[in-house]
């Protein structure tokens, strides 16, 4: 994850609400990363906490190894060890919150357009079909792989650089909240909803839940923005509801006669997929 030249570690307390406890304000930082065996440059390791790691955990020994230039934290404890070995600590009260709120901070220092794209299935190779295209004629940047959650989001705007014009975001979720968060750092141009089905139901119960779900797309997007719909999805009308009452402009999708783009025929074939539209 790379952050524009010249960022500094008293620009990256303030934009997260942290406290610098360790270290120059003035030090600078060119990488971000929430991967320890990635650390290079003058990095910024942010450790995350999940169900079966601390990335805390590794804090002193990355001190002591020489690897850290700057480093974000939620826990005590390391403060005299940061300080004797010249790496900035910056005290906040949410690593993940903070990386979002960094990779917000640096979308809107590029300040591309965004492409973001969500649903039940065809997430990525929407992503990669709009990639193509307009990465022929434009700079741009997209998720590698799927890398598409609170973490891969983020972590795809960090390496925002000067010089990209669209950013392509793919977004996928499997509980209620992560595309709202998604989103709002995000902060769509343009969104796709590529179909809405039955998955995630273990966690969201009903195809009705995954579509509110799939709806949060739009809640950093700006009111006149524009939403692509899938017309002959499940759940159609109550998408098209939310995007009403979010003020979006829309356009549908598909192979219904109702959809206002539609292909004139199009052909399968193996490693293939041939569309025609007005032809």
């Amino acid at each position: 994850m790379i952050v524009a030249h010249d960022t500094t570690v008293g620009w990256i307390a303030e934009a997260c609400g942290g406290r610098i406890t360790a270290g120059d304000p003035a030090m600078t930082i060119d990488t971000v990363t929430t991967d320890s065996r990635e650390l290079g440059g003058k990095n910024l390791f942010i450790p995350l906490v999940g169900g079966r790691f601390d990335g805390h955990d590794y804090i002193r020994g990355l001190t002591e190894g020489g690897r850290l230039r700057a480093y974000l934290t939620m826990r005590a404890g390391h403060t005299d060890h940061a300080a004797l070995h010249g790496v900035a600590e910056v005290m906040c009260d949410d690593t993940l919150g903070a990386l979002g709120t960094l990779a917000a901070r640096h979308r809107d220092a590029i300040d591309p357009g965004v492409i973001a794209i969500t649903g039940t299935n065809g997430k990525t190779t929407t992503k990669e079909l709009v990639f193509a295209i307009l990465n022929s004629r434009r700079r741009c940047l997209k998720n590698e792989k799927n890398y598409n959650n609170e973490i891969g989001v983020p972590g795809t705007l960090l390496a925002l650089r000067t010089g990209h014009e669209i950013a392509v975001i793919e977004m996928g979720m499997n509980h209620p909240g992560e595309l709202d968060r998604l989103s709002r750092i995000a902060r769509p141009d343009l969104a796709v909803i590529t179909n809405v089905g039955e998955g995630h139901l273990e966690f969201l119960g009903s195809v009705e839940n995954v579509a509110r779900a799939k709806s949060e797309i739009m809640s950093g997007m700006k009111a006149g923005a524009t939403l692509l719909v899938n017309r002959d999805m499940q759940c159609f009308d109550l998408v098209m509801g939310t995007a009403r009452d979010a003020g979006l402009s829309t356009t549908t999708f598909g192979l219904s006669k109702d959809a206002q783009v539609r292909p004139d025929s199009f052909r399968l074939a193996p490693g293939s997929v041939g569309v025609v539209f007005g032809g």
